[in-house]
């Protein structure tokens, strides 16, 4: 497992499921404890990931491993709880 438990291993043992992938909302998930103001500070540092770092609009399991750790990296250094 890679950075907040996503995996960054050789190939997975099962194809994710297209639509869960829609349904996945890190900045409305409780168990993180952000606030309404956390998550508008991290509304751009999202947009600064997938612009400047990811470099792509595509679903997320479609990028190059290395480009996802380097955003997942950025946006757990803006927000510790993410890592969690």
């Amino acid at each position: 497992m890679g950075g907040g438990g996503i995996y960054f291993g050789g190939d997975r043992p099962l194809a994710a499921h297209k639509p869960s992938i829609l349904k996945i909302d890190v900045f409305m998930d409780d168990r993180l404890g952000l606030s309404s103001a956390d998550r508008r500070r991290l509304r751009p540092c999202v947009a600064f990931a997938i612009e400047h770092i990811v470099r792509s609009f595509k679903p997320f399991c479609s990028h190059p491993a290395d480009k996802l750790r380097a955003a997942i990296c950025y946006l757990e250094a803006r927000e510790p709880r993410l890592a969690a």
